[in-house]
């Protein structure tokens, strides 16, 4: 898993240059786009573009291939560099926790990801525009939105879901193969779990609606307890597909901000 991007520079632009660890394309009557090398997988150039000696050297340092294309889409020339050995998240990991600032990095992230999974929640919800973002203040407000209120039996449901998401997180990081160590094992300072299950766990108010609306409108499922479970667990599954996309999205957020902040 990278979160690595290509780097599309068109004829258009006036220059590249290099800044610091980072190349900067300038574009006329804009402002100049910043391009950290860490987090480029290769560069492609249409059309004549000026270059620095610099900046193109520290493409072939860092192992950023730069292909150059005609007008036309031609391919021109190649310039491929070192080879780059692969970072994986496990290894940004290791060297996060080698840093003397890695709890503040580290909730830096986590805070800004719930907060991304609250204004998207807000929106899937119709919740008032403008409103307060504290996280208490939008769970009261989204309870109170649920078919019937907050009621005890639509929390005893938020919970089963919140259970529900919890063994679906074991099997998520697993096969993204992030190590045991950084999932709950022993021995290390850093479990992501509570982060990623703190930002998901704002997704589990939709499948709550959707199973609440099904409550009410059939109370008593034919079968009793045991139907209602699998009722529950059917509208789990259902969205199952996009809390793992959202848990991928959150996996290459962390990559993105570790190859941008940790040296």
């Amino acid at each position: 898993m990278t979160a690595l991007r290509p780097l599309y520079v068109d004829h258009g632009a006036a220059a590249v240059r290099l800044e610091g660890p980072a190349l900067i394309v300038e574009q006329p009557e804009c402002a100049a786009g910043r391009f950290p090398l860490r987090l480029l997988s290769r560069v492609v150039v249409r059309g004549p573009v000026p270059w620095s000696m610099e900046a193109l050297f520290a493409c072939l340092e860092q192992g950023v291939p730069v292909t150059f294309l005609s007008l036309d889409g031609a391919v021109v020339g190649l310039c491929l560099g070192r080879d780059r050995p692969e970072e994986t998240l496990t290894m940004l990991l290791d060297r996060l926790l080698a840093e003397p600032g890695w709890v503040e990095v580290y909730q830096r992230w986590r805070r800004a990801a719930e907060r991304r999974a609250i204004i998207e929640v807000v929106h899937r919800l119709a919740l008032p525009a403008g409103i307060d973002l504290r996280p208490e203040i939008v769970r009261t407000l989204a309870a109170a939105q649920m078919p019937g209120g907050d009621t005890p039996g639509a929390r005893s449901a938020m919970r089963r879901l919140d259970g529900y998401l919890c063994a679906h997180l074991g099997e998520l990081f697993a096969r993204a193969g992030v190590p045991l160590q950084y999932r709950g094992g022993r021995g290390s300072p850093l479990d992501l779990r509570p982060a990623f299950r703190g930002a998901l766990r704002w997704y589990l108010w939709l499948p709550l609606r959707r199973w609440l609306e099904v409550r009410q409108r059939h109370p008593e499922p034919r079968g009793g307890a045991n139907a209602a479970r699998r009722r529950a667990a059917a509208q789990y599954e259902a969205a199952a597909p996009q809390i793992a996309a959202r848990f991928r999205r959150l996996l290459a957020s962390l990559d993105r901000l570790l190859r941008e902040e940790v040296r």
